[in-house]
């Protein structure tokens, strides 16, 4: 499967709540959920921009995994970048349809490439 890394951008909330709704079983799985309220498009909403916020302030990177036809199958992000040291945290989630195809590998490849500093 082909994948490409996407810069989130306002106009991805709504396929993204969705992804996150229809994984939300799996991911609470293995990670603390983030609660009921995370799951209201409303906050969900307000809470994304807060990503977009901290992303120009260029605190975080934050991307969707795609396929190739454009459909989300993951998350991966940069977080407390440092741009003195050119250090960062990589956090990442696959939706549970596409585990086992190397695709946080291959994502996290293509964000060593687009990483701050590089």
């Amino acid at each position: 499967m082909g994948i490409y890394i996407d810069r989130i951008n306002e106009q991805d909330a709504k396929e993204l709540f969705a992804f996150e709704c229809k994984n939300r079983r799996f991911f609470e799985q293995t990670i603390q959920s983030r609660g009921d309220d995370y799951y209201n498009f409303g906050s969900f909403e307000i809470r994304h921009r807060e990503l977009l916020k901290e992303q120009d302030d260029a605190m975080s990177s934050f991307y969707l995994i795609k396929e190739d036809s454009g459909r989300i199958v993951g998350r991966i992000n940069l977080v407390d970048i440092d741009s003195i040291k050119s250090t960062a945290h990589v956090g990442y989630r696959i939706g549970e349809a596409f585990t086992k195809k190397g695709i946080a590998n291959k994502a996290l490849q293509l964000l060593i490439k687009l990483a701050p500093g590089k």
